[in-house]
């Protein structure tokens, strides 16, 4: 569950690797007047260019993602974690008093941005898909993003949504480029005449 809940919130915000880290189950907000889900990024846990809190609200409407994170926090609460606690907590195997094997959650944040590479690095395996970096994700969500009718909206909004609150050029420059044949292509096919 764990696992399923932190690739759902990559896909749906895109987060660095470090605010995956660093997340606290108080993270995940609703807000109520823009009806909408989203994970709060404290700049205290996060290293980013910029000192201030992230909002990422969900991309998309997928409810089965949302429906992964919301059961694995309601899971969290059922096992006494709080608010303050970590979203993606340390898991321990161990045996039980039978030797059979058991997960502990530990009320500890995962300290390796490794353990979370690895992580998506088994799913993606498991399912016999290519590996994809977790901060992959804002590549391909800014390449659709890019290809959308409502392209400067999108690409607006997904600048905020990652914390870059400045020129949106950066997000086409950092997650936006194109591969060499569909830039190609592109060009190709501009009119000159």
């Amino acid at each position: 569950m764990r696992n399923k809940a932190m690739i759902s919130l990559c896909l749906l915000t895109t987060p660095r690797i470090s605010a995956m880290q660093t997340a606290r189950i108080a993270s995940i907000k609703y807000f109520k007047d823009q009806d909408a889900w989203a994970f709060t990024q404290n700049p205290n846990f996060v290293d980013t260019k910029y000192a201030r809190q992230i909002t990422a609200y969900f991309i998309g409407d997928v409810k089965d993602l949302y429906k992964n994170i919301l059961d694995w926090i309601e899971y969290l609460k059922t096992k006494e974690f709080g608010d303050k606690d970590p979203l993606f907590p340390k898991i321990i195997p161990s045996f039980n008093r039978y030797g059979e094997p058991i997960l502990i959650l530990e009320k500890e944040y995962i300290k390796s941005q490794t353990t979370i590479r690895k992580i998506f690095e088994r799913c993606f395996n498991d399912n016999d898909l290519p590996y994809y970096k977790p901060h992959s994700f804002r590549h391909s969500i800014t390449r659709m993003a890019i290809k959308h009718e409502k392209s400067p909206l999108l690409i607006s909004a997904l600048n905020q949504n990652i914390g870059h609150t400045m020129d949106v050029g950066t997000i086409i420059s950092s997650y936006g480029t194109r591969p060499e044949h569909e830039r190609a292509q592109i060009l190709k096919d501009f009119n000159l005449e």
